[in-house]
């Protein structure tokens, strides 16, 4: 049974007119694409307070906060820096609470965290995370955050 023509025709101008953009899930990067994209891949402890640095995005979906830590190097596995050094991390999370949508929360730090983190070097001297799967945490620290206005 074939579809008439003008069904066929109303549907594809429907779906056209009436679609949104969807915030969904993005897979995990491979151990081999984070290792090529990482300027540093070290294992360390997240050692410095985590600091709210403010708001950086708002949608209907998330509120983006930006947050600021240290890590100190255990040792190095790809990279440029000195072991026991402590480096400056800058990450975000994005918070979904105030919404019914579902996305990206971001490469999540807390105080005490210890595991492998592949990182990139920002232009202005700090390292974040490049991807939310870009930190391996093996011992977990403290699940708190500081209030962010």
């Amino acid at each position: 049974m074939k579809m008439p023509a003008p069904f066929f025709i109303f549907v594809i101008i429907f779906s056209a007119l009436f679609t949104f953009p969807v915030f969904g899930l993005t897979p995990p990067y491979t151990p081999q694409m984070l290792q090529q994209e990482a300027d540093l891949v070290i294992e360390g402890q997240v050692r410095g307070t985590i600091q709210c640095k403010g708001k950086s995005a708002e949608n209907q979906c998330y509120i983006r906060y930006n947050y600021q830590t240290e890590i100190q190097i255990n040792k190095i596995l790809k990279g440029n820096e000195k072991v026991e050094k402590t480096i400056p991390v800058v990450f975000y999370h994005n918070d979904y609470s105030l919404s019914k949508c579902v996305g990206d929360q971001g490469a999540s730090l807390h105080e005490g965290d210890a595991g492998t983190f592949y990182l990139k070097k920002s232009d202005k001297g700090y390292y974040y995370p490049f991807h939310w799967s870009s930190v391996e945490i093996k011992t977990s620290g403290s699940k708190a955050w500081p209030k962010c206005k």
